[in-house]
């Protein structure tokens, strides 16, 4: 229905009412895993979002289409990551951090922005200063993430050496002790 709204409509693309259909659909592009087409839409409200007068977006106007700042741009980047794009992605990671600080997260993602550029030692520094914040709000990603630096770095038998090191300093975190019992 969006894609009916944007081929046939008569929207002018730098109205507040174009980049809310686009921040929609890039939002139902992610949840259907189509992060190429998710990233194309959440460009376009990046944009507006950097530059509201060119699209006409007042303070009322942003704080609709942005709602909690932190996990929007969080989602922009993680659907930039996922398209390919990292520089966008670091861009909206670090816009998302100065939404609500968060250093631990921030480390995670840039983890992940490094882990897909092949770069798995940069990446496992990253992940480092996020296990070092004792987060738990990704589940187990992060231990996968660990387990696939360690087989890219050929460091593969030090895992669970790390998880036992991490269970011992972060005894609360059931994300770890699951990961680990597996």
């Amino acid at each position: 229905l969006y894609e009916k709204a944007v081929e046939f409509g008569e929207l002018k693309k730098t109205t507040a009412g174009y980049v809310n259909l686009m921040k929609r659909m890039g939002d139902l592009y992610f949840i259907l895993k189509k992060y190429e087409r998710s990233a194309e839409c959440f460009t376009l409200v990046v944009e507006a979002l950097d530059k509201p007068d060119d699209f006409d977006l007042d303070d009322k106007a942003q704080q609709l289409l942005v709602g909690d700042a932190s996990r929007t741009y969080e989602r922009f980047g993680l659907a930039f990551l996922r398209a390919n794009q990292p520089k966008l992605a670091v861009k909206a990671f670090q816009q998302a951090q100065a939404n609500a600080p968060n250093q631990g997260l921030l480390a995670f993602h840039m983890a992940q922005v490094h882990a897909s550029q092949d770069e798995p030692q940069k990446a496992l520094d990253q992940l480092n200063i996020y296990f070092d914040h004792h987060l738990q709000s990704k589940g187990t990603e992060p231990y996968e993430l660990l387990a696939e630096l360690l087989k890219d770095l050929k460091r593969e038998d030090e895992l669970v050496g790390r998880l036992e090191k991490l269970v011992e300093s972060d005894k609360k975190n059931a994300a770890l002790r699951y990961y680990l019992a597996r």
